[in-house]
């Protein structure tokens, strides 16, 4: 592909560099000519500051930058610069919707006029205080903060003292207005404090046709690194690229929008004047792994030759990557993930268009299960002979050449892949064998939480039951259905079995019974956030209670207030109105009901796999911990 460097008359608006002295009035801080002196710590809730640029065209009241969290700002010295510093030790973001500006609560902001100018764009950079690369989301208003919408996510650099360039592109919408607003705000998860090295805002002029533009991509409720953007010659097309780096738990990748056009992959995109943020299209899966009836493949290829963007990554800050790959599941494409961990080792493509270098260390997580078949491909010239899958290099064929075969006896439901020899890879491939039943292990409790969106018949020894009502403190059983009935996909249910053990439930796919209504019980097919319930719904997990209940089984919270929490797959969970004062259901052997009788709430701790097993004794890999993903390494 070719990138053609513009011709256009590019315009630098405002710059700051917190570089000077300022002058103070009213928290309106403008650059003066003295030397550099610092402002110390000032509390976000005594007012924000608006300080000035130290460049710009037209007004320099016109443009500021400020930004909020709920401890406080300074103008300080950073490792061999100064910077604008926002502190946010002791809160972090958690937001699902970075467009919903009711979840915004730690960023940047800056203000500016565009009048007479479009494509617009925004350079940055930021380090970080604890030394990651945090993730900075870049959202843009042009109606006075009522409405926002996605530009695309930077990143920080693994050192607070290094500072990595990120460019934040507005669409056509943010050109000749009297007032944008950008704010930049921190990833999720992130709290200590952030360093602003500079910021430059550009454009080009109403009044000029330019050469070229650009087109970026913003997957920002997604995991992953959207593709990066790409310049090129108006009117000249690119073709949307396959998806290798972005992905959201229960969902695929089917498109990208620039608000009025949805692009699948493999469309054309036709370059105009003004410059384009696509936003990720994401399409809720229908089907599962777990609802494969033929023997499927995923392969998580690493050539670029084959699509794959250039990526490199190596060291500390890398040991959360994820690449995707995709199954066919009753004729329906989904993307699966596939965790990677290049902080021990190094995997990079940038000199190699057929190959990645992948180093001793890197580490990959895969989906498997039980008789599932691995296959790793190193370019021809190396061999693999030392490689680890699930700790075992004694591979099934192919030892000391460049193709190896592995078959999985594990049932943690992933397979893990320590890279040792074979230097350049070229792809990890798994065949998962059909499975037209699926087995289920319930424990010396008896009881279980399942959810399928396919139909089974339940196994000898199960009965199955929904909660059909919430009536004075008492939850009401209903087993609906016994041994040899057929429950209907999309029911939640609560098992009981005659003893512990592994049952066999056997697929019903044609079956389009509908699931029973009022069931107070919920599930989905993949590990995913709780909902049901209405506003402010109490949820509640299966689960032994801590301490004086720790051999109390019952429906518990999870989380403080019976907040929402991560599910793991084909299970169920429990949704009560908001109202519901108990966060504690004791289940005991009665057959009709299930009493409330705690009032604090109450973390078992326990380890599941992202099929919803609980694991006795974890070891490296991706798990769910009080309803939270948690990585082992």
């Amino acid at each position: 592909m070719l990138l053609v460097p513009s011709n256009a008359k590019a315009v630098e608006l405002a710059s700051w560099t917190f570089e000077t002295g300022y002058n103070n009035s009213d928290l309106v801080y403008t650059p003066n000519t003295d030397s550099w002196a610092q402002i110390g710590s000032n509390w976000f809730k005594d007012g924000q500051p608006q300080i000035l640029p130290n460049t710009f065209v037209g007004t320099q009241s016109n443009y500021y930058v400020t930004g909020k969290t709920s401890r406080y700002w300074e103008i300080n010295e950073g490792y061999s610069n100064h910077v604008f510093r926002i502190v946010n030790d002791t809160e972090a973001n958690s937001i699902t919707d970075y467009t919903d500006k009711s979840q915004h609560n730690n960023y940047y902001e800056i203000q500016f006029p565009t009048t007479g100018y479009r494509n617009i764009s925004i350079a940055y950079a930021i380090a970080y205080g604890d030394n990651a690369a945090a993730d900075i989301h870049a959202v843009y208003s042009v109606d006075n903060g009522t409405t926002w919408k996605n530009s695309n996510v930077g990143y920080t650099a693994t050192g607070w003292w290094t500072y990595n360039e990120n460019t934040a592109y507005l669409n056509a919408d943010a050109k000749n207005k009297e007032k944008v607003i950008v704010r930049l705000i921190f990833g999720n998860g992130y709290s200590s404090n952030w360093n602003m090295d500079y910021l430059t805002i550009s454009g080009e002029s109403t009044g000029d046709t330019p050469s070229t533009s650009t087109l970026t991509f913003s997957a920002p409720d997604a995991e992953g690194i959207a593709p990066a953007s790409v310049t090129q010659a108006l009117t000249t097309t690119y073709t949307i690229p396959s998806n290798f780096t972005v992905y959201k738990e229960g969902y695929t990748l089917t498109g990208w929008s620039d608000g009025t056009t949805t692009y699948s992959i493999g469309d054309n995109y036709t370059f105009t004047e003004d410059n384009t943020v696509l936003s990720a299209v994401f399409t809720a899966n229908t089907v599962s792994l777990a609802d494969r009836t033929a023997a499927t493949e995923i392969v998580w290829s690493f050539r670029r030759d084959q699509g794959a963007p250039i990526v490199s990554w190596q060291g500390s800050g890398h040991d959360n990557h994820i690449w995707v790959g995709q199954a066919t599941i009753g004729g329906q494409s989904i993307d699966v993930k596939m965790s990677l961990d290049a902080s021990s080792g190094k995997f990079s493509n940038t000199g190699n268009t057929d190959c990645t270098q992948t180093t001793s260390g890197t580490t990959f997580v895969i989906p498997s299960c039980k008789d599932a078949v691995v296959e790793l491909q190193c370019h021809g010239s190396f061999t693999i002979t030392t490689t680890t899958i699930d700790e075992s290099s004694t591979y099934d064929s192919g030892s000391g050449t460049a193709t190896v075969t592995y078959t999985v006896t594990g049932t943690t439901g992933q397979s893990t892949i320590v890279i040792g020899d074979g230097s350049y890879y070229r792809y990890v491939k798994i065949t998962l064998p059909a499975q037209p039943t699926r087995t289920i292990t319930i424990g010396d409790a008896k009881y279980a939480t399942y959810y399928n969106s396919v139909a089974y018949t339940l196994p000898a020894n199960l009965q199955a039951a929904t909660v059909d009502g919430n009536s004075g403190g008492t939850l009401t059983l209903n087993y609906r259905y016994n041994a040899g009935d057929v429950v209907p996909g999309g029911t939640a249910v609560l098992l009981k079995a005659t003893a512990a053990g592994d049952y066999t439930l056997t697929m019903q796919p044609a079956d389009a019974t509908a699931a029973p209504a009022g069931n107070l019980l919920y599930g989905s097919d993949v590990a995913t956030t709780t909902t049901g319930g209405g506003t402010g719904a109490k949820y509640y997990a299966l689960q032994y209670g801590a301490n004086a209940k720790s051999t109390v089984l019952g429906f518990y919270w999870v989380n403080a207030d019976g907040a929402a929490f991560m599910s793991g797959a084909h299970k169920a969970w429990l949704a009560l109105p908001a109202t519901t004062p108990a966060n504690f259901f004791a289940l005991d052997d009665e057959t009709t009901g299930i009493k409330a009788v705690e009032t604090s709430p109450v973390y078992a701790g326990k380890y599941y796999d992202l099929q919803g097993r609980q694991v006795a004794q974890p070891t490296k890999g991706l798990y769910i911990v009080n309803g939270k993903k948690v990585i082992i390494k």
